[in-house]
């Protein structure tokens, strides 16, 4: 999808001494309607695609889309660095506008700098032009060294966005999200142990025959689940990427006794391979779970 943008910087007046208030205005208009653009912003599943910079990787990603809720992402850099962020909305007008703290916290969680980003979204013939003016207060020190970084930061994630949005927009991609009232640890659990894979995987009124387990990047789960009707239906994932106990991704597919990859037995067109992804989240005591698969048309 085509992208232009344009970017403004320091529009805030310094007063010199503390506190130094200074912002940062980007503009993209996106090819992409205005609808699909508020759930990329909204949606935890989609948020965890694109929101940071290049190379960094969301392991982590709930929100809670309310005036006081919060946005938490915790981002992983490529040398292995964790980089969680909170956010508090201040304003929530669907499908227009967003405001949301963005304060920066020292190792301790003390006070580094006062933050504030308002988004908004407007249709222009099609698609959807998203303007994003953070403003930070803070030493002048400070907040000059951090705008520079959020400016960059938010150019890469524009640039993600607009990379990520023709799969995020195809008719066969779809979200699920929802809360356990469980710890995160016994939700890992439940995926990725084959003695509790087996009390639950499957639709409704299946009965699981046979499951090995290889828990690895490469490995694979192989299942054979017997249905209401007495007949037995193979089904494989081979993992990509495993993050305990954040984040998991596989492919899906058919398979026969064998572990061979089949189409569905019971309809030729349904879809060799399914890419999905599992993100787990803590939310106090409880875990916030997002999956989000995809195919080919």
């Amino acid at each position: 999808m085509d992208a232009s943008t344009n970017v403004q910087s320091d529009t805030g007046v310094p007063t010199g001494a503390p506190p130094y208030r200074r912002s940062i205005v980007l503009t993209r208009t996106f090819d992409a309607p205005r609808a699909l653009m508020w759930k990329m912003w909204t949606d935890p599943v989609h948020l965890a695609q694109w929101f940071g910079p290049q190379l960094f990787i969301n392991h982590t990603v709930s929100v809670e889309l309310r005036v006081g809720g919060a946005m938490k992402l915790t981002m992983r850099g490529p040398q292995g660095s964790e980089h969680p962020m909170i956010a508090v909305f201040r304003e929530i007008t669907a499908p227009e506008r967003l405001v949301f703290t963005n304060n920066a916290v020292d190792e301790k969680g003390g006070l580094l700098l006062e933050g504030m980003t308002t988004v908004s979204f407007a249709e222009v013939g099609g698609k959807t032009k998203v303007t994003l003016e953070t403003t930070a207060t803070g030493t002048a020190e400070i907040t000059k060294f951090m705008l520079g970084g959020m400016k960059d930061g938010w150019t890469q994630s524009f640039d993600k966005l607009a990379a990520y949005l023709p799969s995020a927009d195809d008719d066969v991609t779809f979200t699920l999200t929802r809360t356990f009232d469980a710890p995160r640890a016994l939700v890992w659990n439940a995926w990725t142990e084959a003695e509790a894979l087996v009390h639950w995987w499957g639709p409704k009124g299946f009965k699981m025959k046979s499951v090995k387990l290889d828990l690895r990047a490469g490995g694979t789960f192989h299942y054979g689940m017997e249905t209401p009707q007495g007949q037995t239906m193979w089904g494989i994932f081979v993992f990509r990427e495993i993050v305990k106990p954040e984040r998991i991704v596989w492919v899906n597919s058919f398979a026969d006794e064998k572990g061979g990859i089949t189409r569905h037995p019971m309809a030729a067109d349904w879809p060799l391979e399914m890419l999905n992804t599992v993100t787990l989240s803590e939310d106090g005591d409880k875990t916030v779970l997002a999956l989000r698969g995809q195919c080919d048309r």
